[in-house]
């Protein structure tokens, strides 16, 4: 079965924390390979595709939402048609979670992200002025896409600030919008904060474990989250993270362009 559910980001804010919130809820399957991105591309729209974008769900067909997270979801211009094959492939019924934060916090954490991933090379004060970083903080810009192929009712748009402060308020909120019971207990508190965050250096072994149909079919599905992460603050080195600051000529320019 194709998912019903979609958390399409912001990147950088708090995805991580909400998507293994909702894995957490009754009645709601979560894909266990977070950001698997079949929307991206015309391929999920061919028979094979699919197909094999069903299969990632084939366990939750008993429950009443089954949902996949995928920041890429709301990065144009880098990727486009997202929610037009949303719309071809899972239907007009779905529901859409969008979970948008500071704009410039937003991009700070990108910046610093990507840096100590290795990623990013350019000073923050010269990257951040750039589309990938501008863009993915106008959200309104990224909703309009998908506010034209769904009703408003179907998409749910919370805040960051309010996850972190208000938890049991947006916790409710998710509630009500997917028509599920309020969880007994709140869920977890929020856990990608870059600083001292074990990470999963691109190419070479651990990537192609962490990223393999094995891990995602048989380890993540069946081990708690608690149990992953201490495994992974023992084995993976810690995230380097910049230090450099916005100056106050390049805040002024990020506050321009977001206005526009």
């Amino acid at each position: 079965m194709l998912p019903n559910l979609l958390l399409i980001g912001a990147m950088k804010a708090g995805t991580t924390s909400l998507y293994e919130d909702l894995s957490n809820f009754d009645g709601i399957f979560m894909c266990p390979e977070k950001e698997p991105n079949d929307l991206l591309t015309d391929y999920v729209e061919t028979e094979e595709g699919r197909a094999s974008y069903a299969s990632k769900f084939s366990r939750g067909g008993a429950m009443k939402w089954r949902g996949e997270a995928s920041t890429s979801y709301s990065m144009m211009p880098t990727y486009k048609g997202v929610a037009r094959r949303a719309r071809h492939v899972l239907g007009p019924d779905i529901r859409i979670i969008y979970l948008t934060r500071d704009p410039i916090g937003r991009i700070i954490s990108q910046y610093r992200h990507l840096w100590g991933l290795g990623l990013e090379t350019r000073s923050m004060n010269s990257a951040v002025l750039g589309t990938e970083y501008i863009s993915y903080s106008r959200y309104e810009w990224q909703l309009a896409a998908w506010r034209a192929e769904f009703a408003d009712n179907q998409i749910l748009v919370l805040r960051f600030e309010d996850y972190v402060t208000k938890k049991e308020a947006v916790v409710q909120q998710i509630s009500d919008f997917l028509e599920l019971p309020t969880p007994e207990t709140s869920v977890a508190t929020h856990r990608n904060a870059t600083r001292d965050k074990p990470i999963v250096p691109p190419g070479g072994s651990l990537s192609s474990l962490v990223h393999s149909q094995l891990y995602y079919s048989y380890v993540k599905p069946f081990v708690p989250y608690s149990i992953r992460s201490l495994a992974k603050a023992w084995i993976l080195p810690k995230a380097v993270q910049s230090t450099e600051q916005l100056s106050p000529s390049t805040l002024a320019l990020l506050e321009e362009h977001l206005r526009e």
